[in-house]
């Protein structure tokens, strides 16, 4: 014959084991664009010729050419536009997994126009090269679930000789989903150069904001240039951030 306090204890046990069966979803975005303004440097953003309310950057030295912004600020709403996004959902679950399941449907490429600095005219539409974008296999320890991801995305429209210097978007890092805690958290480092930001929503709730930089104090889009040295990285750390 059960106890009240075995009972009671039994219960506990199997609610705990109900919750630990249970899966969270976690969904998070990483963005990085370019913003129509930069209060850490003159003469980086510019108003489009004869286009009220469009700017555009410089672009990166050696060019003549400018490029069009996605004109806003920080945005946690889903459908902001980018030039390079990491978007996925981690299935924390006794077998974890990562959806969409095809790596490349993780990264989604945005459209680059390059203008005339003068006329603002459109000299050229290209979709970004994602094909440097990356994401490991999600990694699983008691209550703690960790994915890797990088990604480096380089602007087709851009006319650069040698094309080996060809300027290239960078961001990359550890997110750590605690399931118990039900808090995230993420090391990492992101380029210079443009603007980037990061949010995360748990089983459908409204979005949390994880991180948001401007561009460096001075950088512009010659501070892509880095041959891959990634000298003009900036570090992120995201403390445990509550869902």
């Amino acid at each position: 014959m059960f106890t009240v306090k075995a009972l009671t204890a039994c219960t506990a046990a199997f609610a705990f084991t109900l919750a630990a069966a249970q899966e969270d979803k976690v969904r998070i975005i990483v963005r990085a664009f370019i913003p129509n303004a930069h209060p850490g440097a003159v003469g980086v953003i510019l108003p489009v010729p004869g286009v009220a309310g469009r700017w555009m950057v410089k672009g990166p030295n050696g060019t003549s050419s400018c490029f069009d912004t996605d004109n806003r600020g920080f945005s946690n709403q889903p459908g902001a536009s980018s030039r390079i996004s990491t978007e996925f959902t981690l299935i924390a679950a006794a077998q974890p997994m990562i959806e969409p399941g095809a790596i490349k449907e993780r990264f989604k490429p945005g459209h680059s126009q390059r203008l005339s600095c003068v006329t603002g005219a459109v000299e050229a539409t290209a979709l970004a090269n994602a094909a440097g974008c990356s994401m490991g296999a999600p990694a699983v320890g008691g209550n703690s679930f960790q994915v890797v991801t990088t990604c480096k995305a380089s602007n087709p429209a851009v006319k650069f000789v040698p094309e080996i210097f060809t300027p290239d978007i960078y961001y990359g890092g550890t997110f750590t989903y605690d399931k118990a805690k039900r808090t995230i958290a993420f090391k990492g480092d992101v380029g210079a150069f443009p603007s980037f930001e990061a949010y995360a929503s748990l089983n459908g709730k409204p979005f949390v904001r994880l991180f948001v930089l401007e561009p460096g104090t001075s950088a512009g889009s010659g501070s892509l240039v880095d041959l891959w040295l990634h000298t003009n990285t900036r570090n992120v750390v995201v403390l445990p951030t509550a869902l």
